[in-house]
């Protein structure tokens, strides 16, 4: 799986421990030094957002209308530093004012 595929969101999970719902995506690529998968990043996240705030996550699955939402990237390879930048942008100007959080980790951590 990768983030390329910015038309599926990867897994949707439910924690009961905290009520949150988080959609997950997936990146096993190599993210290199020079950003080049960051459109693919960028494709995926914006797709995501509009899963969520166009109401098809609402739509699709009515029982987590209402819970808190968190975006979790798995990766295989640390993301870098254009890519932490990119996502501290988006953390701020899009993810925090929509109240959705954000996570990250190595694939099987």
């Amino acid at each position: 799986m990768t983030v390329a595929n910015s038309g599926v969101v990867d897994f949707i999970s439910h924690d009961p421990r905290t009520d949150t719902v988080t959609l997950s995506m997936v990146e096993e690529r190599e993210w290199g030094s020079q950003g080049a998968l960051l459109t693919d990043l960028q494709a995926k996240l914006n797709a995501y957002l509009a899963y969520v705030l166009d109401g098809q996550l609402d739509k699709e699955y009515p029982q987590f209308r209402g819970k808190p939402i968190r975006f979790r990237l798995h990766y295989e390879f640390e993301p870098g530093a254009r890519e932490a930048e990119f996502v501290a942008i988006v953390r701020a100007q899009h993810l925090e004012p929509a109240g959705i959080g954000w996570e990250q980790s190595r694939v099987g951590a």
